[in-house]
């Protein structure tokens, strides 16, 4: 089930973001790596699947076990399917878009 309030932004890394994505996202990476005390650092964003793609998107992985219902692969412009490293079932169930959770 997606969520109901598509949001985009941008967090340094996956320990600054809120939540993981769920159904229906895609990470999406832009600009070039920034050095930061002998590490890269590289702009992170989860956005909806389901919204259009962008010239401005950079590299679009997708995170989830199955393909969006109603999203072609040519318009989706996915570059990276990873569904080894999706939520389980169980997990998203639990979640289930609560973001208190």
């Amino acid at each position: 089930m997606p969520c109901s309030s598509p949001a985009t932004r941008t967090v340094r890394n996956a320990a600054d973001s809120e939540a993981a994505p769920g159904a229906g996202a895609a990470l999406t990476t832009s600009g070039n790596p920034v050095r930061e005390g002998g590490r890269h650092r590289m702009n992170v964003r989860i956005k909806r699947v389901y919204l259009p793609a962008e010239p401005d998107d950079g590299v679009r992985i997708l995170v989830d076990h199955l393909w969006p219902r109603g999203v072609a692969k040519l318009s989706a412009r996915i570059d990276l399917w990873l569904k080894d490293i999706a939520p389980s079932t169980e997990l998203r169930q639990w979640f289930n878009h609560d973001p208190t959770r």
